[in-house]
């Protein structure tokens, strides 16, 4: 552990971690989700953990990628209705190129979702589109 100017830095194998009096922050390239990720926001069917990242201080935030099987279209339609099972109302739905993006609210968080082929990620096996999810405390 490293500490420098009241923030205190810890790395160990892939992941690193800082925590300051006001918050901490996590990023992993390991295959899990953070540990307090909450349990409110469902993860996506058919899909694997490829990395992910947690901010916990004012507010919560945590970014997670995953590969999911099936097309950009498929992926977006059957995570939409997963949110909506949870709970969540879905704002907006958009396509930009070959992407698609998924804003949802609950109560409490806001999800916002980018799915893409992402053709340049040798971490992507074959048949997967790349998903990355940022949930956030609601504002």
């Amino acid at each position: 552990m490293v500490s420098l100017n009241g923030v205190a830095v810890n790395k160990s194998g892939n992941s690193v971690s800082a925590s300051t009096s006001q918050g901490e922050f996590s990023a992993s390239d390991s295959a899990q989700l953070p540990s307090n990720f909450p349990k409110a926001a469902p993860i996506p069917a058919h899909s694997r953990v490829l990395g992910s990242a947690a901010t916990i201080g004012g507010g919560s935030a945590f970014d997670v990628s995953f590969g999911v099987k099936g097309t950009i279209q498929s992926v977006a339609r059957s995570y939409a209705a997963q949110l909506t099972q949870a709970g969540f109302s879905i704002g907006e739905q958009l396509s930009a190129g070959a992407e698609k993006i998924v804003q949802a609210s609950s109560s409490q968080w806001t999800v916002m979702v980018a799915i893409s082929s992402d053709s340049g990620s040798s971490s992507l096996e074959p048949g997967e589109v790349l998903l990355y999810m940022t949930v956030s405390t609601r504002s």
